[in-house]
């Protein structure tokens, strides 16, 4: 843990010398916010955020990703109870519970040297309690090919190694580190003045265990509303060859025992978008 924790401050901190000429610095930043609340005779509340900032400078890009989703619903279970006059009274009893929590960052330097060469550092945290994950630390170093820099798109590759920490959730789960290698590809596309795909897949394996590997592919389709206001439409897909294990309660009994959770994860959302 401490490993990934000084990456990050290194990342955030060390810049190369271009990172002082001023009159280079480019920046940008896409902000989303969503919430939705139901009342009534079923409750239930979501909040999404997402925060995506780029800052450039020389030959360097620095990128800031911050997201968080949770979702809690209530359920009410009812039941009759017999009075003396033939009549009933009915009791209601509220059980509320979080049937979605994803919580992430990440932080990313690239260095370009060459022409289409680059150098990036990665580090990243995720919680996902319902995916058995109680803290994920990444770290990664590699290099990367630009494979097009053009106006309308833009397509990028990386291979690196990377170091995993891993806290999970159920008794029976891992906690150790390991090393593994990671690959990324990165695109982005304009549709028309108005529309932009942006597509980003990363593999990842552990190196003492080939088996265990995972792959997380996002797709997003936004378009300019007005001024800078941007409707988005995002879906994740989340594989993961080892799932970790959930502790479930035996009825009628003291204890639990492990279970195994599904392979794939998907997440689909709609948002509206503030860009600068």
């Amino acid at each position: 843990m401490s490993i990934s924790w000084l990456s990050l401050i290194s990342l955030l901190v060390w810049l190369p010398p271009e990172a002082r000429e001023e009159e280079k610095r480019q920046w940008s930043n896409a902000t989303e916010l969503s919430a939705v609340w139901t009342g009534g005779n079923a409750e239930s509340n979501t909040f999404g955020f997402n925060n995506d900032y780029l800052y450039q400078f020389g030959k360097g890009t620095l990128e800031l990703e911050l997201s968080a989703i949770r979702t809690e619903s209530t359920r009410f279970d009812r039941l009759a109870v017999p009075l003396p006059d033939g009549g009933f009274l009915f009791e209601e009893n509220e059980q509320t519970e979080t049937t979605a929590e994803n919580y992430f960052f990440q932080a990313e330097y690239d260095w370009k040297f060459g022409v289409a060469r680059y150098w990036y550092g990665n580090t990243s945290w995720r919680r996902n309690e319902l995916k058995g994950i109680a803290n994920r630390y990444l770290v990664s170093f590699g290099t990367g090919y630009i494979l097009a820099a053009g106006k309308r798109r833009q397509l990028k590759g990386d291979f690196g190694l990377l170091l995993n920490q891993e806290e999970t959730v159920g008794s029976s789960g891992d906690d150790a580190g390991f090393p593994g290698l990671r690959v990324s590809i990165d695109s982005r596309y304009r549709i028309g003045k108005n529309a932009q795909y942006k597509g980003n897949l990363v593999l990842t394996s552990n190196l003492g265990d080939f088996d265990d590997r995972e792959a997380e592919c996002t797709n997003d389709l936004s378009a300019l509303l007005i001024g800078n206001l941007v409707l988005k439409v995002s879906l994740e897909l989340q594989f993961d060859n080892q799932p970790n294990f959930i502790d479930v309660p035996i009825q009628g009994q003291e204890g639990t025992v492990p279970l195994e959770l599904d392979e794939f994860d998907v997440q689909f959302t709609t948002s509206l978008v503030i860009s600068f």
